[in-house]
């Protein structure tokens, strides 16, 4: 399990099949989709509104317990083990 920096909320599921999730406080998902790695970058899809949407981030940094991407706006995200 990976969680965002201290912006996030709620815990970020990364399972090895290419999947992810969010899970709310109750347990049920919030929001999920799959994700998968090209070459330098992470790209989500999400189901959103009726459409699909690919988020592509470039990874910026790896690490054994966390990760750190950069956004399409220019800022980073870090993500951490949780477990």
């Amino acid at each position: 399990m990976i969680t965002r920096d201290a912006t996030a909320n709620q815990p970020l599921t990364l399972a090895s099949n290419g999947e992810w999730e969010i899970k709310g406080d109750g347990g049920a998902a919030l929001q999920y989709g799959v994700w998968r790695i090209e070459g330098q970058r992470l790209i989500w899809t999400i189901r959103i509104d009726g459409g699909v949407v690919h988020d592509a981030n470039v990874i910026v940094k790896v690490g054994a317990d966390r990760f750190e991407l950069r956004e399409a706006d220019g800022s980073s995200t870090q993500f951490s083990r949780l477990d």
